[in-house]
């Protein structure tokens, strides 16, 4: 009973190095709870500090109450990933009842606009 919690605390005390597999593992064994779905989301968030939009697409299912925060590093996810017309359902979506996104700006130098046009 106490076991896929202690499997838990593990798991997230060294989520920083924490590999697919691994989590991976602990997901399956805690389909459908709470700890699994809590999990899946701190994992997310790791993959997106991490920059792995790939592997986070792939663990970006069945998330219950992902939340803004989550949603936003969807859309990031999908863009990295090339996945426009997902993207921009994602952002549809998001639009209409999110007002802010923390995503990193996108600058554009004056002078290369200068030189574009």
């Amino acid at each position: 009973m106490l076991a896929p919690y202690l499997d838990y605390a593990r798991l997230k005390r060294n989520l920083s190095v924490l590999d697919v597999p691994a989590a991976q593992h602990f997901l399956d064994s805690e389909k459908d709870t709470q700890l699994g779905n809590q999990f899946r989301r701190e994992y997310l968030r790791e993959l997106a500090r991490r920059g792995q939009w790939s592997q986070f697409i792939d663990f970006d299912v069945n998330v219950r109450s992902p939340g803004t925060e989550l949603r936003c590093m969807r859309l990031r996810a999908l863009l990295e990933a090339g996945a426009y017309k997902a993207a921009r359902q994602e952002f549809e979506s998001l639009r209409a009842t999110v007002t802010v996104c923390r995503m990193p700006a996108i600058r554009h130098s004056p002078r290369r606009a200068a030189k574009a046009g």
